[in-house]
């Protein structure tokens, strides 16, 4: 009788006491059995590593307890890595969860299925407050035909969403994937070269994580925005760099377009808009001799942007306007969350296309105050999030026309302090 294929569960672990016991309680009720389990101690000062241990010593499941001293989550990740032994591996951070089948569902897709490398499926988005889960929105995935288009486009899932063969990790790991000196990003780092490499994703529906946002000390959301966005310059450059590596594999031009994507500082130069026709529109700038036609699509997103009046990157941009485009959405008298989708295609120029997100657990409240808990979650959820992916290649396709043609102007800001620290990349 063939041994079953054991899963090494790595858990990098910093300062996530008020969650650790959940993340590890949920690796305990796996309904897959052949389990390591690995929590890698990064310096915790909250008594994290006494409850790893605690629970070490209480379960007949295999757990062990690591120390990584060196400062980083990605020396944690690849300290676990080192140590440990599966035929699989799930990445999971400390104060995150897996559903009891997760891992049984994705591993028997790769083990039926040997040319996928990678397999993921959907996941939760949790906001706790006071200890307690308000809302919870669900991310149904989808089997991507082209991922490294994909997460160039910022398309994101969890690290814990993701089941990864131990050839995969070591392929990677052999590449610095996780890069020591990364401090946020890295997952979206890490799943993009991935692609980059030519690793396989297979999409396996119904096998769904919980990513929980309960604290402001997250990493992902005390990092300054200033100092992700260097950090994804960092990422592009490495990007490139491999792309041009990988003779065998021809790219796109959109492929390329996405990996050389401008990551500096614009705002809308002074400009005018004009009507030509019904269906034609004419950008103008103020002082200079230069201008360029527009949609009436493009012409809306420009308006956006001139409303907002901020400044970004190009995909800050994006995002930014996207965002803003959402928020208008749900205010449409006849609008659900499957259909949102479909009227941000209209309103940038895309044929309808759906993209359903449920909101779980709808309280029942007026009309006024659902769309103010709306807006709320709208405004809470990073849009690197698998949302709207075409639609926001769409917008980028078109700011970046604008900043070549010089119709954005470009902005040396002086520290973080003037964009907001929540604005998602």
């Amino acid at each position: 009788m063939s041994k079953t294929p054991l899963v090494s569960i790595i858990i990098p672990c910093y300062n996530a006491a008020a969650r650790l016991e959940a993340c590890l309680q949920s690796c305990l009720r796996q309904t897959y059995p052949d389990l390591e389990i690995i929590v890698v101690d990064n310096n915790s000062t909250d008594g994290s590593l006494e409850i790893a241990y605690s629970l070490a010593s209480t379960t007949s499941n295999q757990v062990r307890v690591l120390q990584e001293k060196q400062q980083g989550v990605n020396y944690a990740r690849n300290c676990g890595l080192l140590q440990s032994q599966g035929d699989y591996i799930q990445w999971l951070d400390a104060d995150d969860e897996l559903t009891p089948n997760k891992i049984a569902l994705l591993l028997a897709a790769l083990e039926q299925d040997r040319q996928f490398d990678i397999a993921y499926g959907d996941w939760e988005w949790c906001f706790y407050q006071n200890e307690q889960c308000q809302h919870r929105l669900l991310f149904n995935s989808q089997q991507l035909d082209d991922p490294l288009r994909y997460f160039l486009l910022h398309y994101w899932h969890p690290p814990h969403a993701y089941l990864l063969r131990r050839s995969a990790a070591q392929c990677l790991n052999q590449e610095q994937a996780w890069h020591p000196q990364r401090q946020v990003n890295t997952d979206l780092e890490y799943f993009t070269l991935a692609a980059i490499l030519g690793l396989r994703f297979l999409y396996v529906p119904g096998a769904t994580v919980c990513y929980n946002h309960w604290s402001d000390k997250q990493t992902s959301r005390s990092t300054s925005y200033w100092q992700r966005v260097q950090s994804t310059k960092q990422m592009a450059v490495r990007f490139e760099y491999y792309a041009k590596q990988q003779q065998f594999r021809q790219l796109s031009p959109e492929h390329w377009f996405l990996l050389r994507l401008n990551w500096d500082f614009w705002k809308l130069a002074p400009t005018q808009l004009f009507q030509e026709a019904e269906q034609c529109f004419w950008l103008q700038h103020r002082f200079n001799n230069i201008g360029m036609t527009l949609t009436p699509a493009e012409a809306r997103i420009v308006l956006v942007m001139n409303q907002l009046g901020s400044v970004d990157t190009l995909m800050g941009h994006t995002n930014q306007i996207i965002r803003f485009l959402w928020k208008q959405a749900v205010l449409q008298p006849s609008i659900n969350q499957t259909s949102v989708a479909e009227v941000l295609s209209l309103w940038v120029g895309l044929l309808p296309d759906s993209q359903p997100i449920s909101l779980i657990e709808k309280p029942l409240v007026s009309a006024s105050q659902q769309v103010a808990k709306l807006h709320s979650l709208i405004s809470a959820v990073p849009l690197h999030a698998p949302l709207f992916t075409q639609q926001r290649a769409a917008i980028l396709r078109l700011l970046s026309k604008l900043q070549v043609t010089g119709l954005l102007k470009q902005v040396m800001p002086k520290t973080s302090q003037n964009m907001a620290a929540d604005n998602p990349i």
